[in-house]
């Protein structure tokens, strides 16, 4: 009999940034996530489900063999909290057991793509990136990135080249729209193509091609954007700066007419 507290209680958002990708998008749950939970190592994680009736059920998420959190198991209903917590706990203590009884990859299987293995050399290496990547009080944001790398698809095969050097700003918003779909409950694929991102929720179904705003470069330097600080600088910079500068990364967009071909 584990212990009753055999996992520990976390936030929905420490849920979200290792776990949010696993939960089922084909249809509507019917039931309300009232409690998260992790255990010790962090391979096993629990969500405690309240439905209409008042029931309480468990479910357990597990790593598989690749490091990516699956569904595992669910628990009886219950119709107490501690008893569904209890119950909760019990699965997650054989999910465990499972997990250390798992056989571990051998280095030859496709596995998920690791965004911080160096990829160019260090004097190409984004700045921002280097601080991500070795700066101290950035474990957290290592954290989420490692865990949505597990996840996600490099479908053309230099998604970290370029997320490491001159792509950062590019790769980074199209990660961050990545997670933003997934927590709001949405299955996200990769086209082969186009668009960057398909979105395929209970309701909805629609394509994103993210895009970015790149610094103007002049004579191989970096021109800092203006910083407004008169009421008319401000009024002008909202009504003449922005609109020039967000005119051609999305008129480069519209005007690739074979992205919204095939309904997407």
């Amino acid at each position: 009999m584990p212990h009753p507290e055999y996992m520990n209680r976390i936030p929905r958002i420490r849920f979200d940034a290792l776990a949010a990708y696993a939960r089922p998008t084909a249809a509507p749950l019917p039931s309300d996530e009232v409690a998260w939970y992790q255990n010790e190592d962090c391979d096993v994680l629990g969500v405690l489900r309240e439905d209409a009736s008042l029931q309480y059920s468990g479910a357990i998420f597990a790593r598989d063999p690749l490091g990516r959190f699956q569904l595992v198991s669910h628990t009886d209903s219950f119709d107490t909290l501690e008893r569904a917590v209890a119950a909760m706990h019990m699965a997650a203590s054989d999910a465990t057991a499972e997990v250390e009884r798992t056989p571990r990859l051998h280095g030859d299987e496709t596995g998920p793509v690791d965004f911080f293995a160096p990829r160019v050399s260090v004097e190409k290496m984004h700045p921002r990136f280097r601080l991500i990547e070795s700066g101290r009080g950035h474990n957290a944001a290592r954290e989420i990135i490692s865990s949505l790398m597990r996840c996600y698809d490099d479908r053309d095969g230099n998604f970290v080249e370029q997320f490491q050097s001159t792509g950062f700003d590019a790769r980074i918003w199209e990660l961050y729209l990545y997670a933003l779909l997934i927590e709001a409950g949405y299955s996200v694929s990769f086209p082969d193509q186009a668009p960057d991102l398909l979105a395929i929720g209970r309701e909805h179904r629609f394509g994103i091609e993210a895009t970015t705003i790149n610094p103007s470069i002049i004579n191989g330097q970096t021109v800092d954007a203006p910083r407004p600080k008169t009421p008319q600088e401000v009024d002008d910079y909202f009504a003449n700066y922005l609109p020039i500068r967000f005119a051609g990364p999305l008129t480069g967009v519209s005007d690739k007419r074979w992205i919204w071909r095939g309904g997407h």
